[in-house]
């Protein structure tokens, strides 16, 4: 059996058209099959077989199919919280499996502006006026 040098890329097997066929599988079988309720049911099934390595790896190559993944990982995210609508799925373990999938918590920003650039102050150009509270 030869042998390969490091850094040899003739047993690279990897092309963007491989790629593309294997994120679609991935993405099918992420959008069709009930049973897959996270990214490793999508890496270990039949249709697919492929290490979570490998993943890491194509995505790191081809970083376009970054937004594959992201496609497969809302397939799974919207199939879980149908589920825990639904009273399928229990809602803190559903919660918690979005949250790996990279579902964020809607974030608020409180902001206090003070600000006084190079002589120009925001009390400036607001002007306050006191309210007579005996009208």
């Amino acid at each position: 059996m030869p042998q390969f040098k490091i850094g040899n890329k003739e047993a690279e097997k990897w092309t963007e058209d491989a790629v593309y066929d294997i994120f679609s599988r991935m993405l099918r079988v992420a959008e069709s099959d009930d049973d897959v309720l996270c990214m490793q049911d999508v890496l270990k099934h039949p249709d697919i077989k492929l290490y979570r390595s490998g993943l890491d790896y194509l995505t790191g190559k081809f970083p376009d199919f970054g937004k594959y993944k992201r496609d497969i990982q809302d397939a799974i995210i919207s199939r879980v919280n149908r589920g825990a609508i639904k009273g399928k799925f229990a809602g803190t373990p559903a919660i918690f499996r979005m949250k790996q999938l990279g579902e964020e918590d809607r974030t608020t920003v409180d902001s206090n502006v003070n600000a006084n650039i190079k002589g120009f102050n925001v009390k400036d150009v607001v002007k306050f006026r006191d309210i007579d509270k005996s009208e």
